[in-house]
């Protein structure tokens, strides 16, 4: 029985770590990419993409406070994967959109899907780890979801040269790609 739960863990560590990176490459590569598609597709100045850059951060801030006496009726899985499903959705919204409205809706939407994420995984890494333990779970996480930010710059660069939506399309891609993951 130790040895299966030690494989357990293991499955887990390394699952929650590539979620985290390619979740986190993905949010960076939108924010980047966010501020060239604001540019091209709303014609919007400096200060107004400033403003619908912080609908995000706003909304994700605000929902972490809300809805923390609210997330602890449901598995930390499941709302994962529903942060990853609904931040799909709400960016594909947000590049499909013509309507600045609409794009503002959708990046409140992406603040609120990503509520769910951080703090799950965060508590989903953890539970049940204490000393020397958590410390590692904990190392590995900062490592995971960091690496993946300090690349994302890069590779959001390389997409938005092609096109302003084609960052977007690919977080959508790793999106789903990570919901596999944690889902199989």
């Amino acid at each position: 029985m130790y040895v299966s739960q030690q494989k357990s863990d293991a499955i887990q560590f390394w699952v929650l770590n590539i979620a985290s990176f390619f979740g986190q490459l993905s949010i960076a590569m939108v924010n980047l990419a966010l501020v060239y598609h604001l540019r091209r597709a709303f014609s919007l100045g400096a200060d107004q993409i400033g403003v619908a850059a912080s609908i995000t951060t706003a909304t994700y801030l605000v929902f972490c406070l809300l809805g923390g006496k609210f997330t602890v009726h449901f598995r930390p899985r499941h709302l994962v994967e529903t942060s990853l499903v609904g931040m799909a959705i709400a960016v594909l919204l947000f590049v499909s959109t013509k309507t600045l409205s609409i794009a503002y809706l959708a990046l409140v939407f992406y603040g609120a899907f990503m509520s769910l994420l951080w703090p799950q995984i965060e508590g989903w890494f953890s539970r049940g780890k204490e000393g020397a333990q958590l410390n590692h779970v904990t190392n590995a996480f900062n490592f995971s979801w960091s690496f993946g930010v300090g690349i994302s710059s890069y590779i959001a660069g390389i997409l938005v040269e092609v096109s302003t939506t084609t960052p977007f399309y690919v977080a959508i891609l790793m999106f789903f790609l990570v919901f596999l993951l944690l889902a199989l």
